[in-house]
C-alpha cells in the first residue's frame, strides 16, 4: 500500500475493521498457579499509510516489560512469514488488569490476535472465542519455544477447551486428563507460528496429542522386595523403623 492511494473498497474494508471485537484466551504462571488471561484487541484507527507492527500496536492491562518485548519478537516472526504491515492501529488489553503479566507465555495469543485485529486472519465467532487457550514463546524466526509451568496453566482449562502449546510442552499438558474436570479437553502441539496462523486461517488441521493413550511412569525407582531378601533381619528392621519415621 505504500506509494499508492487506496480504493474506496479498500477504505471501506479498513473502516469495517474498527467495528470488530477480538478475544482470545492465554495463560500465565503467577507464583506456582496458572491463570487464564483474556486477551482483547480491536483496531482503533485507520492509518494514512502502513506502519510497522511495533509502531501500530499498544498493549495495556498491567503488561510487564517481558510482555511488551514480545511484540518485538512477534514483529520479527511476521517479517519471516512475509506478513504485510498493518494499516490500522491496534490496541490490546489483558484482563484481569489486577495481575502483573510477565514472561513469554502470552506471545502466541498476542501474535494471533494482532493478525485478527489487522484483518490478516478472520475473526472467530463470539461463541468460539473461549474454545482455545494459547501459550508459547514466539522466536524471532517464527519458531515456538516451550514455556515453564505449562501444566499449571493447562490445569485451569475448562471441560471442552483446546490448548495450543509448543511441542515439548504437550506431554505435561496431557496430564490434566488424570484429574476430573477436564473432560473433552484437547492438546495441540505446534512447532512454528506458521502452523497456528494456518490453523486459524482454516488452511491446516492440528493433531490432538490426547488421541493416544496416556501412560504414567513412576519417577521413583521400584523398591527392593524384602520378601526376596534372606536373613539380614536386623537391617530390615532398621529400614522399616526408618521408613516409619521412628
Amino acid at each position: 500500500m505504500r506509494g499508492r492511494t487506496r480504493t474506496r473498497d479498500e477504505q471501506r474494508q479498513l473502516r469495517e475493521l474498527l467495528t470488530r471485537d477480538h478475544t482470545l484466551n492465554g495463560g500465565i504462571l503467577f507464583g506456582l498457579d496458572g491463570y487464564v488471561i483474556e486477551v482483547q484487541a480491536r483496531a482503533m484507527e485507520v492509518l494514512k499509510r502502513p506502519a510497522s507492527w511495533l509502531a501500530a500496536t499498544d498493549v495495556s492491562g498491567m503488561a510487564g516489560v517481558g510482555v511488551r518485548e514480545a511484540v518485538v519478537r512477534i514483529a520479527g516472526a511476521f517479517a519471516k512469514l512475509r506478513i504485510p504491515e498493518p494499516e490500522v492501529s491496534i490496541q490490546i488489553n489483558l484482563t484481569p488488569a489486577s495481575i502483573l503479566k510477565e514472561g513469554s507465555w502470552l506471545d502466541l495469543p498476542l501474535a494471533i490476535i494482532m493478525l485478527q485485529a489487522a484483518g490478516v486472519l478472520p475473526d472467530l465467532p463470539e461463541y468460539r472465542e473461549g474454545d482455545f487457550i494459547l501459550m508459547g514463546e514466539v522466536g524471532l524466526h517464527g519458531e515456538l519455544r516451550r514455556v515453564p509451568g505449562a501444566l499449571s496453566i493447562a490445569y485451569v482449562a475448562k471441560p471442552g477447551q483446546s490448548l495450543i502449546v509448543p511441542a515439548g510442552n504437550e506431554k505435561e499438558c496431557v496430564l490434566i486428563l488424570a484429574k476430573p474436570g477436564h473432560e473433552g479437553c484437547r492438546v495441540f502441539a505446534v512447532s512454528t507460528l506458521e502452523e497456528v496462523v494456518d490453523f486459524f486461517a482454516g488452511k491446516r488441521k492440528l493433531e490432538n496429542a490426547l488421541r493416544q493413550e496416556i501412560r504414567f511412569e513412576s519417577v521413583i525407582p521400584k523398591a527392593v522386595d524384602f520378601g526376596a531378601i534372606r536373613g539380614q533381619d536386623r537391617a530390615k528392621e532398621a529400614a522399616i523403623v526408618a521408613a516409619a519415621g521412628g
